[in-house]
């Protein structure tokens, strides 16, 4: 299976695992490899039944469908150290946190992204026979699909939740956090008012007991920012017949660590090993799973998919280009950052700015399919760059732009991220179209 992933890039590498791009070669699409820990860098990786468990998860997920759900199109187990890792939908966009970085969402489009995260839980709860917040919730890893992508808002679900992980990751306070988060009211009192009732609904989710069903929390949102009524998720399946209960699997338990500082692009996953690697635990999910009390296969999307991945998208992009200006950058006044500035540019991550400098030559990425902009010689893999990926541009296209600036001072407009590669941290700023490099005047 791992053949099947052609790695392109390295998208982040730290203690929690590796996150590459990768090519689909069974699609010629590109895909999000995660590769991850789940005992920490020196716990190993998955024992025999742990992978038997692992792998029959991947089988029920692969394939599982949602506008606002990344994917799952493979994992497995590498065979040369039992790592595990998983494969998911490539979604080109920017991340929450570059869009919240420079003003908090409005109270719209904080409903349409809590609404689908709950709904998107819910339907994995049905394939994992558990509610729970099964998707990451960091803002790192929550991707706002561009007009190219089709997509709204999009979510990974979490091997690390459905593999035992931390019981405080799976409940609503996760929500409430994210929700806290993207309305800029981190550390601060809110009142029930604020954001046309989400104050409240933020304050009731806080003190319901964990056993509340998601349908529930979707609906009490609805009602209190007087939202469109949730979604009847039942609506959304196509169940198979139920398989006899087999014998349970034990896997060890994984423990949640305190978050690394780290800055990432698409997540990665943070977990320890266990105080004692004899120490067993068999978590429900994972039993359930594995037992086969509930075999679901495809989801459609709902009835109003086509609302949901154009209209409802277009309208946040549209929301939020009013008052942030995403997806606009040429009518940004957007800091001027010289190349050789690294603590400003390390400081600027998920930011759009203007890099300055001389372009000193060009360089394609190992498959052809990214070209870059140097500002110093290659061999230094510390100082920045500035990279577009092929999309509606052939790289021989970008690459003989590109190499027209070479020599020249010019102005750079992207978002910037740090990347990491072997050991080697630098930044890099992401080009979206040719017009986004300039002569400086």
């Amino acid at each position: 299976m791992i053949n099947r992933f052609q790695i392109e890039d390295i998208i982040v590498q730290d203690t929690e695992g590796i996150t590459y791009r990768a090519l689909d070669t069974q699609t010629n699409a590109m895909v999000a490899v995660r590769r991850f820990f789940p005992f920490g860098t020196d716990g190993g990786g998955l024992h025999d039944k742990e992978q038997v468990t692992y792998n029959s998860a991947i089988s029920k997920l692969t394939g599982l469908s949602h506008p606002a759900l990344r994917a799952v199109v493979g994992g497995g187990c590498d065979p040369i150290d039992d790592v595990p890792y998983i494969a998911t939908e490539w979604v080109e966009g920017d991340t929450l946190q570059s869009i919240i970085d420079r003003a908090p969402l409005p109270v719209e489009v904080a409903t349409i992204l809590l609404t689908q995260a709950l709904e998107v839980c819910e339907l994995l709860s049905q394939v994992l026979a558990e509610e729970a917040i099964w998707v990451e919730t960091n803002p790192h890893t929550i991707i706002l699909g561009n007009e190219a992508a089709g997509r709204g808002f999009t979510f990974w679900n979490s091997p690390v939740k459905w593999l035992g992980g931390s019981e405080q990751s799976r409940r609503f306070g996760t929500i409430a956090t994210l929700a806290e988060e993207i309305m800029g009211w981190q550390n601060q009192a809110i009142s029930d008012e604020a954001g046309r009732g989400l104050g409240r609904w933020i304050k009731w989710l806080r003190g319901v007991p964990p056993t509340t069903p998601l349908r529930e929390v979707r609906e009490m949102l609805a009602a209190t920012v007087a939202a469109e009524p949730a979604t009847n998720i039942e609506n959304l399946m196509i169940k198979a017949p139920i398989r006899p209960v087999s014998s349970p699997v034990k896997t060890r338990q994984i423990v949640k660590s305190k978050p690394a500082e780290s800055v990432r692009i698409e997540p990665s996953i943070k977990v320890e090993k266990s105080s004692s690697g004899k120490k067993w635990m068999i978590p429900v999910l994972i039993l359930l799973m594995a037992a086969g009390l509930g075999e679901y296969g495809w989801y459609v999307y709902r009835a109003k998919q086509k609302r949901t991945t154009d209209d409802e998208a277009g309208q946040v992009r549209g929301s939020l280009q009013d008052f942030s200006g995403l997806g606009n950058s040429d009518a940004q006044s957007h800091e001027i950052i010289s190349w050789d500035s690294q603590a400003r540019l390390t400081q600027s991550s998920g930011q759009t700015i203007i890099l300055e400098g001389v372009a000193k030559g060009v360089e394609s990425s190992i498959t052809g399919k990214t070209v870059y902009l140097l500002f110093a010689d290659a061999s230094n893999k510390s100082i920045v760059r500035a990279g577009m990926e092929a999309n509606q541009e052939t790289p021989a296209a970008i690459k003989k732009t590109f190499e027209s600036f070479v020599g020249k001072k010019i102005h750079v407009t992207g978002s910037v991220a740090i990347k990491v590669n072997h050991g080697n941290s630098r930044p890099e700023v992401t080009v979206k179209n040719l017009s986004a490099v300039k002569a400086a005047n």
